[in-house]
């Protein structure tokens, strides 16, 4: 009976003993974490700032003309085939939020009264903003440098359209006319100065997998200057792109 005894109260002393562990061994797993932790923030630093610094593609994006001309025809005039309907010249600002460049394809204008509806598409550029003003009834076509009567006449830069491309976070500013699509007898402009009009500009980007379009509306009143009008416009509408 005593050697019993002996025995149990032994395994009641070895139940008890504490289990000691060492700082040392908790430490190993939480800086483990630690490095994975940032490690994981390092990698998503870097890919944010390549993204937003190389890959992004980005949008288009378009601000209100700040300016818009219009022209009438003379007798006999002509400008890239058109000959009854008015000429409409917009200064307005594309910007391109991305990093890469983007090549704008074509640029079109819808145009309202109120009661009739007009297409309009970009046909030319001028590389200035002051191009603009030196317009005259003559057609774009002849580039004269002297008028009937013998007077010089500033030589304006203007070509056409093939595409517009814009370099990523870049501001362009285009200065583009606008014609008529389709003009025929019962199918042409002719702006009247007692009418407010609304126009919607969009914008038709190359994309290999999309083919994002933007559009913005504003509005003018055609009041006449010499034949033709330059005036600051309201871009309080707001308009859904199509």
């Amino acid at each position: 009976m005593p050697p019993a005894n002996k025995s149990r109260s032994l395994e009641v002393s070895l139940a008890q003993q504490p289990v000691q562990v060492s700082i040392a061994d908790k430490k190993g797993p939480i800086m483990n974490i630690l490095s994975l932790i940032g490690s994981v923030a390092a990698i998503t630093v870097s890919v944010y700032t390549l993204y937003y610094s190389e890959l992004r593609e980005g949008h288009i994006e378009v601000i209100s003309p700040s300016r818009v001309a219009w022209v009438r025809l003379g007798e006999g005039d002509q400008i890239h085939g058109r000959s009854r309907s008015d000429i409409l010249l917009l200064s307005f600002v594309i910007y391109n939020n991305g990093n890469k460049l983007r090549a704008i394809e074509s640029v079109d204008l819808s145009l309202t009264d109120g009661n009739n509806q007009y297409q309009l598409e970009a046909v030319g550029q001028f590389d200035r903003l002051k191009d603009i003003t030196y317009f005259t009834d003559q057609a774009l076509e002849g580039r004269l440098v002297e008028d009937e009567r013998g007077n010089p006449i500033p030589d304006y830069h203007y070509s056409l359209i093939t595409s517009l491309p814009i370099e990523g976070n870049v501001y362009y500013g285009a200065n583009l006319l606008f014609l008529i699509k389709d003009e025929s007898e019962n199918n042409f402009l002719q702006l009247d100065d007692t009418v407010e009009y609304t126009g919607m500009i969009q914008v038709n980007p190359y994309n290999s997998t999309r083919r994002d379009q933007v559009s913005l509306c504003f509005k003018f009143l055609p009041n006449p200057i010499f034949g033709r009008v330059m005036v600051s416009t309201d871009n309080n509408i707001s308009c859904e792109s199509s």
